[in-house]
């Protein structure tokens, strides 16, 4: 993907009300730095409200993201596996390292150890 083709700005969902139909529609709609309003990336169809609205927000965050960093939310997954295996790597070699020092048991209490295995785990779990 060519993010540098991908609208600029932060994306943001638009509501939309036709109460001659009773209708609703969400757009994904650009806006500048300044806050005004530029063109529309899209329009979020579905017959179910909360799954329309819930979509729109997405793909408003994923270009806005985007814009943000320069990568794609796919490029962001790639980059988080790499720095996961590097953190485990960091992580298995202190360990070893405060082992042959310190001894298993004692090395196994360092702060920094037992915090990186929850934020570890909570990355490979895919938790928040």
């Amino acid at each position: 993907m060519d993010v540098s083709k991908i609208e600029n700005g932060t994306w943001k969902t638009v509501e939309t009300h036709f109460p001659n139909v009773g209708g609703l529609k969400i757009e994904v709609v650009s806006f500048d730095e300044k806050g005004i309003m530029g063109r529309k990336i899209c329009n979020v169809v579905t017959r179910d409200y909360d799954y329309k609205e819930s979509h729109a927000e997405l793909i408003a965050e994923a270009g806005t993201i985007t814009n943000k960093c320069g990568f794609s939310p796919k490029e962001l997954l790639e980059q988080r596996d790499q720095l996961l295996k590097v953190c485990l790597e960091l992580r298995s070699d202190l360990f070893y390292q405060l082992e042959s020092k310190f001894g298993a048991e004692k090395s196994s209490y360092y702060p920094s150890i037992l915090n990186s295995d929850s934020i570890i785990k909570k990355v490979k779990n895919n938790e928040r």
